[in-house]
């Protein structure tokens, strides 16, 4: 559709005038036509209308038959798309409203031409456009469909006419007359990226139903997004809309963007219906504009989430104004252009705006003084005859054959020009490809000929009342642009004003600096709670509670687990009412076995009665409790946490059924990690704890029989003997050098000159063994030299021997344990114990990812000996305890297996801190709820019980033998302690007993040989006797 806008002058009543042969003015109804395609343009004083001609033979050889009688039907209405038609009867509300309001165009009244051509027509298109330029057409709006209008936009381009658009533009070409007041694809995806950065969105549906909108969304992708976000594109149609829905929830996808045509949008809204995928999970955000037109009642009572944009500000007093003016004088325009009596359609807006935006630059470019020669346009020259006898013409063309002026213009009153009392809305199955699409033009007319043919064109309805046009000479068949294109275009691109549709101002042509406000259905009704900024791409959230606080009462949650005792187990023959249910099929992971002393868990086989009990459950029903929701839970079922692949990036186990968006929620020992916050979303952390070392108990040091040597080393006794024969050699010398050590052996025979050393060298020895026993002798040393070796000899011996003693306690007392790895550091620089992680767990992602030398060398070797790494806990508790492995895992998990099993022991410190916490799909809904509720279940200490009640729970810890004296007694020795001691004693015995044999028989032999007698004295006689 084409309209073109005609400068008249004005006489001080606001009429049209034109000057009477004795130069008076004279005021008389404007009928200008008959219009091309059988329309016939008709205005009265300030009111442009538009009529059909009643004769037959008005109408064109393209059949359109523009009817605006009441209760008629027309040809080109059923034809024309209903949007358009909205579209139409705003630009002509518009037009009315400007050509009654001289505040913009005070000396100007606009007249317009409206062609239409069929929406797959390029050719028709770009040729009607150059009829309109030709015919003196300075302006062409529309039209709204992008085949054509790229060829309508192409011919003012070349021309220098301004032409203003109201429709996406989604191809990246340049547009330099045009004039978009309609957001453009990139502003569109820029508010679409910060939505989906604000609500974590990384799996994406895309649904159109035109190619030529799927260019717009292609923008999308090309925008930098926070996190690694999938689209997927699915084009339809509403006869597939269920079968693309079913398809999209089959692949676990729940947040869609749905860009449907206007009239398919109710069809959408019941395949969601029917597919059920109405439920808290799925967010639909819809591209339209209008979505609040539309009736979603069905979609007021549960949970599902929608969200759109909307470009018309109805808080704006402008909006409020025209919506109460069209609803109070216009009622017939209030039918069919206001839905739901107070809301317009936003391309019926923009097309408002349009006409605005329009009026503003022109009248901008009339205040330029090198522009008034355009505008206003001349009075008349023709004679009164002549004009009168031309207006009765049209009056007659007009009306039917029998009508009077009079009756014409009761007519005309009665039925305004910019409304249409038959307004058919397209049902499905009409091919909207098919229709046409109307195209507006402006012009300008003035006195500057005589060309009296009536013929249709623009440049002949001026003729009808004596009239000619002001050639504006562009031509399309002389490739003559028009010499004013530019400075009128650059008026309107310079314009800022407000508009139905918010802050209007323009940059090259395009909308910039909009506002649009985010809805969110909520409370029963589309809710406003956020606004997007163009100039900053800012979404700014005014309601957080819409996106932070849901209902969750009555609704049920998929909940999805690895088993792991004692966070999550089955149990056989549950006989309670609870909500938790066994969805899933037979996992690979499983709880921890039953071991010898029977202190884990039974396994049992999955079957239909199964339930689930645990610390984790325990603490989802405290959840569930304090929210009112209910839940189901089935096992994943690779029974995995979730860890990255390395070759192809997916994830697997419970990350993926997250990713998927096949569970609401996963409960485990999951560690928050910062690669899993990549795609999904974490609560706050139930639970601190770390990575430590499981390892077998090392068993004790078998008690020795000499177990008295142990406290000193093996080396220190050794010097000790070295230094008790050294001491003995050196008193024995010395003793020999010093003359004071040499003594009279008689002191009663003074002058005896035989002289006698006490230290000797066999009591020399002896008096070091004596003194190193802290035992008397009846030797003493004499000398200062002897005396000082005696000294140090007693220090030595006093350090020696306290020494001895202390650690003597320790050692007979304890029962020394010995480890072979101590720490991390003791297990990274050996090879003779193998270590090893959980497969696809966090603690085998921390080795992989850490930068740290030593657990990068204890990565390599697990690395390199894959056997190392385990499919679940029990199994590499069952490694432990075989011996020469150690498992690195949570210390939660060491710490209930450690106290249920005597025979393993945490080694080491722990080597890094972090936290498990239930995990989300990414931009749930649930997570800031979970957070707040486990942050106050660890406030009041509930967490902490449901610990102790599952990992220190009376009769099924260990009791080790280091706690069974809990008197503070010492333990008594053994035999096996200080044994050695009697075999020393009984061993001394035997040689002084040796000794004594020895020394006898020798004697013996030394009597026998000498043949002397010798006396000898008996200590209990007096008996003397000689040998």
């Amino acid at each position: 559709m084409m309209i073109t806008i005609i400068n008249f002058s004005f006489g001080n009543d606001g009429a049209i005038f034109r000057e009477s042969p004795n130069g008076g003015k004279i005021s008389t109804p404007i009928v200008i036509g008959p219009a091309r395609d059988g329309m016939t343009l008709n205005y009265g004083p300030n009111t442009p209308m538009l009529h059909s001609s009643s004769s037959s033979s008005s109408s064109s050889s393209s059949g359109i038959n523009l009817n605006m009688g009441q209760g008629s039907t027309s040809t080109t209405n059923s034809r024309v798309h209903p949007e358009d038609l909205e579209a139409e009867i705003a630009f002509r509300y518009a037009v009315q409203r400007i050509n009654r309001d001289r505040n913009i165009l005070p000396n100007t009244t606009l007249i317009y031409e409206i062609q239409y051509v069929a929406k797959d027509d390029s050719f028709h298109a770009a040729k009607k456009a150059c009829q309109l330029i030709n015919h003196g057409a300075i302006a062409i709006f529309g039209p709204n469909d992008d085949r054509i209008g790229v060829h309508v936009q192409s011919v003012c381009d070349a021309l220098d006419i301004p032409n203003l658009d109201s429709r996406m533009h989604n191809l990246n070409i340049g547009k330099e007359f045009s004039i978009n007041l309609h957001p453009g694809a990139y502003a569109i995806a820029q508010s679409l990226r910060v939505l989906i950065s604000y609500l974590n969105w990384t799996q994406i549906a895309v649904i159109y139903e035109d190619d030529i909108n799927l260019i717009g969304l292609q923008e999308l992708v090309k925008l930098p997004l926070s996190k690694n976000v999938q689209f997927v594109y699915r084009k339809t149609s509403p006869n597939n809309f269920r079968d693309t829905l079913i398809d999209l929830r089959d692949r676990g996808i729940y947040t869609m963007i749905v860009d449907t045509r206007p009239e398919s949008l109710p069809s959408f809204f019941t395949a969601i219906l029917q597919v059920q995928m109405n439920e808290n999970r799925y967010h639909y955000h819809f591209t339209t504009f209008d979505l609040e037109i539309y009736n979603l009642e069905d979609f007021m009572y549960n949970d599902v989430n929608i969200t759109t944009y909307r470009l018309v500000d109805y808080g704006n007093p402008l909006v409020r104004n025209m919506i109460k003016e069209i609803d109070k004088y216009h009622p017939m325009v209030a039918k069919q252009l206001l839905h739901r009596g107070q809301l317009i359609k936003a391309s019926s807006a923009i097309m408002y705006d349009s006409v605005y935006a329009f009026a503003r630059g022109l009248h901008q470019f009339h205040k330029n003084p090198s522009n008034q020669k355009q505008s206003p346009l001349p009075p008349l020259s023709s004679s009164s005859s002549s004009s009168s006898s031309t207006s009765q013409q049209m009056l007659s063309s007009g009306a039917s054959s029998s009508s009077s002026s009079s009756s014409f213009e009761t007519r005309f009153m009665s039925n305004p020009p910019y409304y249409y009392d038959t307004f058919p809305i397209p049902v499905n199955g009409i091919d909207y490809n098919s229709l046409i699409s109307p195209i507006f033009g402006f012009g300008i007319f003035g006195n500057n000929g005589n060309n009296n043919n009536n013929n249709g064109q623009l440049s002949n309805y001026g003729s009808n009342f004596g009239w000619n046009s002001l050639n504006t000479y562009a031509s399309c068949t002389n490739e003559t642009p028009w010499m004013h294109g530019l400075s009128l275009y650059n008026y309107i691109d310079s314009l800022a004003f407000q508009g139905l549709t918010g802050k209007i101002s323009f940059k090259e042509g395009n909308r910039a600096n909009m506002r649009m406000d985010l809805l969110k259905l909520r409370n029963y009704r589309l809710e406003r709670v956020g606004e997007w900024y163009h100039s900053e791409s800012l979404l700014n959230i005014t309601n957080q509670e819409a996106f932070n606080q849901y209902k969750m009462k009555n609704v049920s949650l998929r909940v999805t687990v690895v088993l792991m005792d004692p966070y999550i187990r089955r149990i056989r023959n549950y006989s309670g009412s609870g909500s938790m249910l066994n969805l899933g099929g037979e996992t690979g992971a499983l709880p921890l076995s039953s071991s010898a002393n029977g202190i884990y868990g039974e396994t049992h086989e999955k079957d239909s009665s199964a339930r689930y009990e645990g610390f984790c459950i325990d603490l989802l029903n405290l959840i569930a409790k304090q929210l009112h929701f209910d839940y189901e839970i089935y096992e994943v079922e690779d029974g995995r946490f979730g860890a990255q692949d390395d070759i192809t990036g997916e994830w697997r186990g419970l990350v993926r059924e997250l990713m998927d968006k096949r569970a609401d929620l996963a409960i485990a020992p999951l560690t928050i990690s910062f690669a899993r916050e990549n795609v999904i979303d974490f609560t706050k952390p139930f639970m601190n704890l770390g990575i430590g070392i499981l390892f077998k108990m090392p068993t004790s040091t078998p008690t020795r029989l000499f177990s008295f040597m142990s406290p000193l080393a093996v080396d220190i006794w050794l010097y000790v003997v070295a230094a008790y024969v050294l001491v003995s050699a050196t008193l024995f010398i010395v003793a020999r050098f010093s003359p004071y050590e040499w003594t009279n052996p008689h002191p009663c025979i003074q002058d005896l000159d035989i002289k006698e050393n006490q230290f000797n060298l066999a009591d020399s020895f002896w008096f070091t063994v004596v003194t190193l026993m802290k035992q008397g002798c009846d030797m003493n040393p004499k000398s200062i030299s002897t005396r000082i070796i005696g000294a140090i000899w007693w220090f030595f011996t006093l350090i020696l021997i306290s020494s001895y003693t202390a650690n003597l306690a320790a050692f007979l007392t304890v029962e020394r344990i010995t480890t072979p790895i101590e720490s991390v550091e003791d297990l990274a620089h050996q090879a003779k114990i193998k270590y090893g992680t959980l497969k696809d767990g966090s603690t085998m992602s921390f080795f992989r990812d850490s930068k740290f030398p030593i657990y990068q060398k204890m990565w390599d070797f697990m690395n390199q000996n894959t056997e190392t790494f385990v499919s679940t806990y029990e199994q590499g508790r069952e490694r432990v305890l075989r011996g020469d492995y150690a498992f690195l895992m949570e210390s939660t998990m060491i710490d209930y297996m450690v106290q249920r099993d005597c025979n393993l022991v945490q080694i080491g410190g722990l080597l890094d801190s972090k936290g498990y916490g239930i995990a989300t799909p990414m931009g749930s809904q649930w997570k800031d709820k979970l957070s707040l509720e486990i942050l106050e279940l660890q406030e009041k200490g509930e967490i902490q019980m449901l610990y102790d009640k599952w990992w220190k729970s009376p009769g099924l810890t260990c009791i080790r033998d280091e706690l069974k004296n809990k008197d503070g007694k010492a333990s008594p020795l053994g035999l096996d302690n200080i044994g050695g001691v009697f075999v020393v004693l009984l061993f001394g015995l035997a040689i002084a007993l040796m000794a004594a044999f020895y020394e006898f028989m020798s004697g013996k032999r030394q009597r026998s040989d000498a043949g002397s007698i010798v006396a000898y004295s008996d200590a209990n006689s007096s008996q003397v006797g000689i040998y």
